[in-house]
Formats: C-alpha cells, structure tokens, sequence
C-alpha cells in the first residue's frame, strides 16, 4: 500500500513537471511566431511610418488567429522510444486538471473573443475614416494645386503687362534732377544722421542727396527695375518687401527714415504696421518724413494719383498727423510741396467786393491748384 502511495505521488509530480514542461513550450512557440512574423513585417517596409502601419496589421492578425486558447490541442512527442509514455502522461495531466482549469480557459477565450471583435470593429471604422481622410486630402490638394497654378497665372499677366515704371517716372513724376531739388528741403532734418533708411527708393534721387552731403543711407524697393537702377550707380540698395525687411532689424538702429511717394500704393492694413515698424527702429531723437499726394488739392487727385495704377489709397494729411502722434512721435509738423505753377490773376480794383472776391478765388485756386505733395515730419 504504501508503495501504491509512493507511486502515485510520484506520477503526480511528474505529471506537474510535464505540465509546466508544455506549457512552457507552447508560450515559446506563440512568441516565437509573433517576433517572427514582426521581424518580417519590419523587414518588408520602407518607411517608418508604413512600418507603424504594418505593426498594427500583423498585431491585429495574431490577435484573429490566438484568440481562441483551446486547453484540448494534441500532445505529441518527438521522442522514439519513451515518447508514447510522454504523451499518455501528459493526457493523464490534463485529464486531471481540467476540472481546475477549464473555467479559466473558457472565460479567457470569452474575454479574448469580445476583444478581438471590438479591435476588428475599431478596425473598420478606423479604415473607413482614413479613406476619408485621404479623399479630403486629395482633394485639398488638388485644389491647393489649382489655387498655385492661377496665381501663377495671374503673376505671369501682371509680369507680361507691367509697364516700365523708371520710363514712366522719368515722363510723369518729373526726371531725377528735378526730383532731386523737389527733396533738397528735407536735406536740413538728416544733416546729423550717421544711419539712414529710404524706404521705396525709386531711382536714388535721395540717396543721392544724402551721400552728397556725407551721410551713411541704404535704400529698399520692392520694383525689381528700379533696384538694379540704383545698383548700376553703385547706391547701397536691396530689393524686398519693406515689412519683412523691417522685421530683421533691431529696436533703435536707423537715425532716419525717408519714405517719399510709397504709402498711396499701400492699403489701411498694410500702411498702419509699417508706421509703427518705422516709429520701432528709429533711435530716440529720429526722424522720419512721410511724403505723399495731397489729397486735399483736385490737380494732385485727378493727376499724380490717378494716373499711376498701382495707387490705392489717398491718406488725408491730418489722418496721417494724427497716427504718427497715436504711435508715440514727440513732435509731428506738415510741410506742403510741389506748388502748381498757374496762378489766379490779381484783380486791379481795390474796392471792399475785388479783395473778397480776390479771397474767395484764392481759396479756390488752393483747392484746384493747390501744392501736390505734403509731407508729414515726425521727430521721435
């Protein structure tokens, strides 16, 4: 009896060993196929991104094909000889241990089952959306790709009907010499300046006048023609956009800044940023004359801006005072230039009625013939 008991025992043992034997094996293999399986799935991808991709396909894969942990898979040994006592030890193990087991395996292969229907289902809904997600991305593409090929268009037009603007300048706005003694009476206000910006450039007229006078100045404009005009006579020019110029300079680094005929081809939006990046990098005690048409005098309306097609916009000169004093300008003054040359003749008669009428002819002489240009002069 009691090497009945030994015996038993004994078996039991053994049977735990083989037990922990197989499922040791059975974990090992079901690793052994997911890292082989992701191995080649990493192996066959090009991007890291498509590798990601292809990750969650095969881990979707294996999660379809191990769901089901079924305790009743064959037993089988390679072994020759003591093989079939293997195997038949090992049934008897699981004979013996089903009753403890198999509740666990069938609620494992329930919770297993509801996760892999939920990750299937999760699945589709996610390809449904990526598809799409992709259509919306073409298609935005391809409207973006439209959107690109007119405004290049459009660009191609403007470029091909653009006019010479420095021939149009020298027949309309007048030539550089008299432009130049048209600028002569800013000269006064930048006599001390060691650092000047002349925004808008044109052909250098003033650049001229300032280097003639021994001050540092660099210009900026955005007509490509009127650029090399003033590189070929050797001024410190640069071609840009003067907003982004402006935004690579630091606070206080220009002792002045002139800007002659520019703002008319400048929007409200466009014109209000780039008074206050003037007003950012001049130094205390700048200055910084803004010179425009005088809207308040018909001739300089019907004439100097209409005439140029790319004005925009007319800016009254008391509009224009009153930004530069909201901006933080200390001292803000109006200089009217640019006189029409005709004159109302002068009544001979003396009497009380010829000097009022003489008055009321010169008010309106202001207003149709008045000075073309005014310039604001702002002193930070």
């Amino acid at each position: 009896m009691s090497n009945l008991k030994f015996d038993v025992e004994d078996i039991r043992r053994s049977m735990y060993y083989v037990k922990n034997r197989v499922n040791k094996q059975h974990e090992d293999q079901v690793n052994k196929q997911h890292e082989d399986q992701v191995n080649k799935q990493h192996e066959d991808q090009g991007s890291s991104q498509h590798n990601e991709q292809s990750q969650l396909v095969v881990e979707l894969g294996l999660v379809n094909q191990l769901w089901n942990v079924n305790p009743e898979y064959e037993i089988t040994s390679h072994r020759p000889v003591i093989g079939k006592l293997i195997v038949f030890g090992k049934k008897i193990a699981r004979k013996l241990l089903r009753g403890y087991v198999s509740n666990a395996f069938h609620k494992q292969r329930e919770f297993n089952a509801s996760v892999t229907r939920a990750l299937n289902a999760l699945n589709e809904k996610l390809d449904e959306e990526l598809s799409v997600l992709q259509g919306r991305i073409l298609q935005l593409e391809m409207e973006r790709t439209q959107q690109l090929a007119a405004e290049a268009d459009r660009k191609a037009k403007v470029e091909e009907s653009r006019i010479d603007y420095v021939k149009f300048e020298d027949q309309f706005r007048g030539t550089r010499a008299s432009i130049i003694e048209r600028q002569r009476q800013y000269l006064p206000y930048f006599g001390n300046k060691k650092n000047v910006l002349d925004i808008g450039c044109g052909r250098g007229e003033f650049i001229q006048l300032l280097q003639s006078e021994g001050v540092s100045v660099s210009g900026i404009d955005l007509n490509a023609d009127m650029v090399k005009y003033c590189k070929n006579k050797g001024y410190d020019v640069h071609h840009a956009n003067v907003l982004e110029h402006l935004a690579t300079v630091d606070d206080k680094t220009y002792d002045g800044i002139f800007m002659a005929q520019v703002i008319e081809h400048l929007s409200y939006e466009e014109y209000m940023p780039l008074l206050k990046e003037i007003f950012r990098v001049l130094k205390p005690q700048g200055v910084a004359i803004v010179e425009t048409i005088n809207v308040e005098t018909v001739v300089a309306v019907n004439y100097s801006y209409y005439l140029d097609p790319t004005h925009v916009n007319l800016v009254h000169p008391e509009l224009l005072r009153f930004i530069m004093k909201e901006i933080g300008y200390s001292n803000v003054e109006r200089r009217d230039s640019a006189p029409v040359e005709f004159r109302p003749p002068l009544l001979t008669s003396n009497n009380e009625e010829s000097r009022l009428l003489q008055a009321y002819l010169e008010q309106v002489h202001a207003l149709l013939y008045g000075n073309r240009d005014y310039a604001i002069i702002a002193i930070k």
